[in-house]
């Protein structure tokens, strides 16, 4: 797997073969239209994608025939394998992206709240009794709302995505180039017997691991996550670019990157710790002023952003980013189970540490390889706050730098026979289909269905009718700000807002009781309130809210918007596309 000499021409195999994906995606659109069954759907993906996996090897040994070369037949089927493999996840993602309301996951509300107040000039930051701030720093936000100005799409819910997959794209790049970093700090690359260049898996492999089904399922979506993936894999960068040329002008963008993460999300401090640690245990020569330089530096440039939180917002900046986070606090029993479900990212970092760190490249890598195991283990353990596991993003991804780093590194000795200078048919095959089985373990696979089925439009023209001959400042809808995006109006009292405050009793909803008793709302909107699941009045927390109550009491169920997704026989339609029911104030 031999990388190819010209940069410029690496970048463009790496692209050609992530732009492949697109044809991929309009064929699984048009078998959509061919194929209304689901179930004859994926079957006929299945056989045609078979077919597509062995036409380019088998037309190479037909070609070739005695002389063809077992190891770029290996890649012959991995190559298109990667691309089938990005080819269904556009097809399965991209109407999603392109979904018009922001309810996809929990955090979109409150992302497409925090733009309307930033473009309104209201305080991102308020008491917590109006209950409509987020969890999150504004960095996200704030940047994706610029670009989406910038393409004069300001108002846009899929502009919002796709700025998302566009900083997916960037950390991919910015994860290409660890990957050559990695080989270089090996001392170079080893050649191999094929001619095909390795960045032709390389760059839809590193696609697939930042936006795998385990670690990273919401980087299409308006989160966090994307940007902060962005932001590790150039922390990451500037570690292996200071290890392999030692410049101490990367020690001051050292101190300021996690600073920058902290705008983007709070975990991303961790950062300050991990380049402490490798500049006090592994720089060399070994100087303890020049760490603590840097962890000083870092701290005052985040105790800065704290303190223009504070003038901006006040105390509402540190209840809503500090103590909601840190009274919910992370579960070791979540956090052992995340890590029994991520399980196969730490294994490939540890493989590539069994591969690559050995003899002389030891003692340069092995500090960038501790602190990816301290940040993917810090990851797994504030994961325990919930169940999802998309705060091991980052980790996941850059475990698949090093695993990729070591397969191109260990390639050609991988596949050769022990008694014949040539590859091996056998031993090629049978790393063939190891790496298959490993894409599946890392959330590579996709089923080829779409991720927002056809209901999901109905479902929001029905909720948008509720609006109209009504003010929207007196319309609640408990989840999505859509519907408020282009009138500017910030509303209280949002669902998201309650959920880990009522489960840590960290939350006064005095006023938000106040405005329902006072029926102060026109029509409310509303999820699950005849459920236990009731996201204002939840099942699990420890003391009611008495949200539900009251809602009983002063307000009467009028109508019900039926589910925007079909329900499976073992399970109900997603939160987010749950019935809706609408209430109106009692006479």
């Amino acid at each position: 797997m031999q990388l190819a000499r010209t940069p410029l021409a690496n970048w463009g195999i790496g692209a050609a073969a992530l732009a492949a994906a697109v044809p991929v995606a309009w064929l699984l659109f048009r078998l959509e239209s061919a194929f209304p069954d689901p179930e004859r759907r994926v079957l006929a993906t299945a056989a045609i994608f078979l077919v597509l996996l062995i036409a380019p090897p088998a037309a190479y040994v037909l070609k070739r025939r005695r002389s063809a070369d077992a190891g770029q037949a290996a890649l012959l089927v991995l190559i298109p394998a990667a691309v089938l493999m990005c080819g269904t996840w556009l097809y399965s993602t991209l109407p999603a992206i392109l979904f018009p309301a922001d309810i996809l996951i929990w955090s979109e509300s409150d992302f497409v709240n925090d733009i309307i107040k930033f473009r309104t000039g209201y305080p991102l930051y308020t008491d917590q009794q109006n209950n409509e701030s987020f969890i999150y720093p504004p960095g996200a936000q704030v940047l994706t709302y610029l670009l989406a100005s910038l393409f004069r799409k300001p108002l846009s819910i899929p502009a919002y995505r796709l700025i998302q997959v566009l900083f997916v794209l960037i950390a991919v790049g910015v994860a290409i180039s660890c990957c050559r970093k990695i080989l270089q700090l090996c001392g170079g690359q080893s050649a191999a017997q094929s001619s095909l260049p390795a960045w032709a898996l390389t760059v839809p492999v590193l696609f697939l691991a930042a936006t795998n089904s385990l670690t990273n399922p919401f980087t299409h979506n308006l989160h966090n996550d994307a940007l902060a993936l962005l932001v590790s894999a150039a922390a990451w960068w500037v570690l292996l670019e200071y290890v392999r040329c030692r410049n101490r002008k990367l020690l001051a963008v050292m101190a300021l990157l996690p600073g920058v993460g902290f705008a983007v999300k709070q975990s991303l401090l961790v950062w300050l710790g991990l380049y402490t640690i490798h500049l006090a245990l592994f720089d060399r020569p070994r100087s303890l002023q020049r760490a603590l330089s840097v962890a000083a530096s870092g701290a005052a440039f985040v105790a800065a952003l704290v303190g223009i939180g504070h003038l901006l917002w006040g105390e509402p900046f540190h209840y809503w980013v500090f103590f909601v986070l840190a009274k919910r606090g992370a579960s070791p029993l979540r956090s052992f189970r995340n890590l029994l479900f991520v399980w196969p990212y730490l294994a490939a970092g540890l493989a590539a540490a069994w591969v690559l760190l050995r003899g002389e490249p030891a003692r340069r890598l092995a500090g960038p390889w501790v602190v990816w195991l301290l940040l993917t283990l810090t990851q797994i353990w504030s994961s325990g706050i919930a169940w999802m596991t998309n705060h091991i993003g980052p980790g996941s991804l850059l475990a698949t730098v090093w695993f990729v780093a070591a397969l191109q590194h260990a390639w050609p000795a991988l596949i050769r026979s022990d008694t014949a200078e040539r590859p091996s048919w056998f031993r090629a095959g049978l790393a063939t289909a190891t790496l298959l089985l490993l894409f599946g373990g890392l959330g590579f696979i996709r089923i080829p269905l779409r991720a927002v089925p056809r209901e999901a439009y109905q479902y929001v023209a029905r909720i948008e009718s509720h609006f109209q001959n009504h003010s929207p400042e007196r319309v609640l809808l408990d989840v999505g700000s859509w519907v408020y995006l282009r009138s500017g109006i910030v509303m209280r009292d949002r669902a998201p807002c309650f959920g880990d405050r009522g489960y840590a009793q960290t939350g006064d909803f005095r006023r938000a009781l106040e405005r329902i008793e006072r029926r102060w709302y026109s029509k409310i909107l509303i999820r699950r309130l005849h459920s236990p699941d009731f996201w204002y009045d939840h099942y699990l927390w420890p003391n009611s809210s008495g949200i539900r109550r009251a809602l009983m009491e002063n307000y009467v169920e009028v109508e019900r918007i039926p589910p925007g997704a079909p329900a499976t026989p073992d399970a109900s339609p997603p939160y987010l596309f749950d019935e809706v029911s609408v209430l109106v104030p009692k006479p």
